[in-house]
């Protein structure tokens, strides 16, 4: 579950910067997601509370949001958005390239390694695979709000 090794990253990241500016209790830590990683925000936050158990961040809101995944083809310039991408990839992808999941369900391997885009994905109109992700692949930490 990569939901838990983000949610640990982000958590020491809003630690050391409560650290390094004096910081007595982080109030409300705002993160931005990108569509892409394909994240359980619920399992992420869930794990961000539980690590933030006795300290600082104990008691601290999380919330989150999604920034969509935007594509463009190199070659033609067309634009795209994920849910086309995902239709694309499962239509080429063979059935035996997708994971199975904890529920037993058949997953794209994107949900686990989201950087597969650029080897599964092409242009749906030009067939490219010369394709950039220009939105929705990071996950950032947008606003911590604190008491001094």
């Amino acid at each position: 579950m990569h939901e838990w090794s983000l949610a640990e990253g982000i958590y020491r990241a809003v630690l050391e910067f409560a650290e390094s500016h004096n910081v007595k209790k982080i109030l409300e830590v705002e993160i931005k997601v990108g569509e892409l990683m394909q994240l359980d925000l619920e399992l992420m936050k869930e794990a961000i509370v539980t690590l933030a158990q006795g300290s600082i961040m104990e008691g601290a809101k999380i919330e989150f949001s999604v920034e969509k995944a935007e594509f463009r083809c190199e070659k033609c310039g067309y634009e795209w958005n994920f849910e086309t991408a995902k239709k694309e990839i499962k239509r080429r992808i063979s059935k035996d390239k997708l994971i199975k999941d904890e529920a037993g369900s058949l997953d794209l391997p994107l949900h686990y390694i989201p950087d597969l885009v650029y080897a599964l994905a092409i242009c749906p109109r030009c067939g490219s695979s010369n394709i950039l992700v220009t939105s929705g692949r990071d996950v950032k930490i947008q606003k911590i709000m604190v008491k001094k």
